[in-house]
């Protein structure tokens, strides 16, 4: 029993102090900034069209949006706006979580939805679970499929299935990001619903590769659905698109000012 103490107090050290890193890590967003950096992800892109409907493409779509929210924000102090794609490209996936790991204080997922049924309609956001090992919604299995355009894609990818919400280190770095992640969520799809009079769907948990080690409140969010034809034709009128984009950037802003008292 004894000759198990020391192994016991190195790994309850090696713990510890991996909490306390990845906690600290965690609080940059709350932490005091001179600038925000906020990470704009237009969705697909490329040969990755995402969803179509009847007469348009999502990845053209969520370009529009993301652009015009970029355009919004920048006009506001203490804002940096960076794009993972500004034009039509495809861009992979853990090239995208690498942006936002590196430089983001906010990460920001843009998207249309869609649904076999034509009549389903409304905004919804995705943020990461905590504690599951595989996706569970038909839009994060969807999102989730992009990779496999990507060459080497089990290679790159291999990690995941291999360290994943499940493992308590991962779990912690999950966990530490959700509530703001909610906070956030749910303010956009609030305004979203209230801006556009659409549906509210909520804000929905899902293991979502896009998010893979972001320490940062991230949010993925479903403007539309792009098989709804009424939806579809607000998602491609210019007004329609800038006031999603003022209705998101809305509520950025005030989560700004919840979280970011210095500014």
């Amino acid at each position: 029993m004894e000759d198990s103490l020391p192994i016991f107090r190195i790994a309850s050290f090696k713990f510890f102090f991996c909490f306390g890193i990845l906690f600290l890590h965690s609080q940059k967003s709350f932490a005091k900034k001179k600038i925000i950096n906020v990470v704009l992800d237009a969705g697909h892109g490329g040969m990755d069209s995402g969803a179509v409907g009847k007469f348009s493409k999502e990845k053209n779509i969520a370009l529009k949006v993301t652009l015009e929210l970029g355009k919004v924000l920048q006009s506001e102090k203490n804002i940096k706006i960076i794009y993972t794609r500004d034009k039509d490209i495809f861009f992979e996936q853990h090239k995208r979580s690498k942006i936002a790991r590196e430089k983001a204080d906010l990460f920001i997922s843009i998207h249309c939805n869609s649904a076999k049924s034509p009549k389903v309609n409304g905004v919804e956001a995705y943020i990461m679970a905590v504690g599951q090992l595989t996706e569970s919604s038909e839009a994060a299995k969807r999102e989730n499929q992009v990779i496999k355009l990507e060459k080497k894609y089990d290679e790159i990818y291999s990690n995941i299935s291999k360290e994943n919400c499940a493992h308590i280190l991962y779990a912690i770095q999950c966990r530490s990001n959700y509530d703001a992640s909610l906070k956030l969520g749910n303010s956009i799809i609030t305004e979203l619903s209230k801006t556009l009079k659409m549906k509210n769907r909520g804000v929905k948990q899902d293991r979502l590769i896009l998010f893979y080690r972001i320490l940062v409140p991230s949010v993925l969010i479903e403007i539309g659905y792009i098989s709804n034809i009424e939806e579809e034709k607000k998602l491609n009128n210019i007004e329609k698109i800038k006031k999603i984009a003022e209705a998101i950037a809305s509520a950025i802003l005030n989560f700004r000012e919840k979280h970011y008292k210095n500014l």
